[in-house]
């Protein structure tokens, strides 16, 4: 179903458009479907929020779109990764290399070092 079908059927049944990115994801969604009906592999969904509450051993933090809520959760980061003494230069790079903050990146880190400590509780 092409984008503009998609989003005049929303329209006629009074629903939210979608999205051209998510119209977009589509593809690459039906191709991660497809992998992991074809693998045995356990997929666990987590939300960046989430994540940051359980690495700030359970305080709120403010919102991340406010500089404070930001700086938060740089802080958290590079505590974790100082006190862990990680040696994955990829995530000592991506952390050193953002300094503008981007929220996108702070979430992203934050769920692979969420990873690596559940990964290493398994172990």
């Amino acid at each position: 179903m092409s984008y503009f079908d998609i989003n005049k059927e929303c329209s006629d049944k009074g629903k939210p458009k979608l999205s051209k990115q998510s119209y977009n994801l589509f593809a690459k969604i039906g191709e991660v479907q497809n992998f992991m009906d074809s693998v045995n592999i356990k997929l666990i969904e987590y939300h960046p929020e989430l994540a940051f509450l359980e690495l700030n051993q359970g305080q709120n933090l403010f919102s991340k779109h406010s500089k404070i809520g930001i700086e938060q959760r740089w802080r958290i980061i590079k505590k974790i990764i100082k006190k862990k003494k990680y040696k994955d230069k990829n995530i000592r790079e991506v952390v050193s290399k953002n300094k503008e903050y981007k929220k996108d990146v702070i979430d992203a880190v934050s769920l692979i070092l969420l990873d690596i400590n559940i990964a290493i509780s398994f172990s």
